[in-house]
């Protein structure tokens, strides 16, 4: 196994994969920054509008049209990309490779629980970790099979999202009283949220923070099942690509992608207008028509738009000119696990009472200025860090416990060797 634990070499490295992880961190840490500084997971379930201000209005707006879902897409599909890749390289030198991907799935999950319950109630990772085991059942499958089973989901997810929506239509016309109830009691439980939020995040002691991230952390993962319809068949889109080798042979794949770059525009575009118009509606609920247009682009838009981002930053690497102006980016997708946590690092100690408190103060123009400043305080410590050695430091820590005793004996060594 030993050969296996080697540092990847600079010519393993796929650049453009590094790139585009760079990017999708800089996306996340965008619609992230709201997450961190305000209670919208709960006051986007009931509408409620947390800054009254026009400019921030506007920035808000533009970032859920622009972010809001493509990122975490994109990286659900470079997750599956990467898993082929992992296996790939695990079948020539290791018998079990299966239980090998199992163990670097172990890591990332404790990664995720640590992440949610002490630091962030909105981590990705142990999704990623629980979703990811769905994958071993595809990874001796055809590439055919693959686009098959995603078809399959997002069609009963399509069909799921009908029925809801039939019985929420039907349930409106009879005027339930029981229902109305119901309803009225939710939103009073989500106001009651956003305002615990503001008192404890903002305010509250060690204890108290901890209790609404753990209280917060919980709800979340409530939903988790609800998001297995779309991050899994990105995840099979990333494998499809991963065993069709477009990765390793780009030149031959562009006319492909150009395709699949034009069809993503011209169909993700509308339905992310669709999206957009339907969230901001004072009527927006689940039993309205807006909750319907909202999940179609929701299921279809934002992975189009994903598709769409990513083969457009791919073709401008084809290009020395954009190539060399988007290098800045691959330090920091080289270390994208480091760099994800990181995020989390610097912004609860930019709100939470326990650094500077800055909870609820802080509008969507200022969350946009703060993630420029963070992302560019990461790509000089990615740099940085780099050019010293091989790995992020989370990047080595996952290492270590996929690869057991041996791998932790491995010395950082310089980047050169990377």
């Amino acid at each position: 196994m030993s050969s296996l634990l080697q540092p990847t070499s600079k010519k393993e490295r796929i650049v453009e994969l590094d790139i585009l992880r760079g990017f999708a961190l800089l996306g996340i840490l965008l619609v992230n920054m709201a997450y961190f500084n305000s209670p919208v997971v709960y006051s986007h379930l009931i509408g409620l509008e947390l800054w009254a201000g026009w400019a921030d209005s506007i920035v808000e707006r533009l970032v859920f049209f622009l972010a809001e879902g493509k990122f975490y897409t994109m990286f659900s599909f470079l997750f599956g990309l990467g898993f082929i890749i992992f296996m790939e390289r695990a079948k020539e030198k290791v018998k079990r490779p299966r239980l090998l991907f199992l163990r670097r799935l172990s890591a990332l999950l404790i990664f995720g629980l640590i992440h949610a319950f002490f630091f962030w109630f909105g981590d990705i990772l142990t999704i990623y970790a629980l979703f990811g085991l769905l994958l071993l059942f595809f990874v001796y499958r055809k590439p055919r099979t693959l686009l098959v089973w995603t078809g399959i989901m997002v069609f009963l997810y399509f069909i799921l999202i009908f029925f809801q929506l039939l019985g929420a239509w039907v349930t409106t016309q009879e005027l339930n009283p029981v229902v109305v109830e119901q309803e009225a009691l939710f939103n009073a439980e989500m106001m009651a949220l956003v305002e615990q939020s503001y008192l404890f995040y903002g305010q509250g002691t060690w204890s108290e923070v901890m209790a609404q991230r753990v209280h917060d952390t919980l709800f979340v993962f409530s939903y988790m099942i609800f998001a297995l319809p779309i991050i899994l068949p990105m995840f099979l889109l990333g494998a499809y690509v991963g065993k069709k080798g477009w990765h390793r042979d780009l030149s031959s794949a562009l006319p492909i992608l150009r395709k699949i770059w034009l069809f993503s525009l011209l169909v993700g575009l509308p339905l992310t207008v669709l999206k957009t118009y339907a969230f901001f509606q004072p009527e927006m609920s689940t039993y309205s028509f807006y909750y319907g247009l909202y999940m179609v682009g929701m299921i279809l838009g934002d992975p189009l738009m994903s598709f769409f981002y990513m083969i457009s930053v791919v073709l401008l690497l084809q290009k020395s000119f954009w190539r060399e102006r988007l290098e800045f980016l691959r330090p920091v997708g080289q270390m994208a696990l480091s760099n994800y946590l990181l995020q989390t690092l610097i912004a609860t100690t930019l709100f939470y009472s326990y650094g500077l408190g800055l909870y609820g103060q802080v509008g969507p123009v200022w969350n946009l200025v703060l993630t420029f400043v963070i992302f560019s305080v990461q790509v000089y410590v990615s740099r940085y860090w780099l050019s010293r050695y091989s790995f992020g430091p989370m990047e080595r820590l996952w290492r270590m416990m996929t690869y057991g005793r041996i791998a932790g004996k491995e010395r950082l060594t310089k980047s050169g060797s990377v």
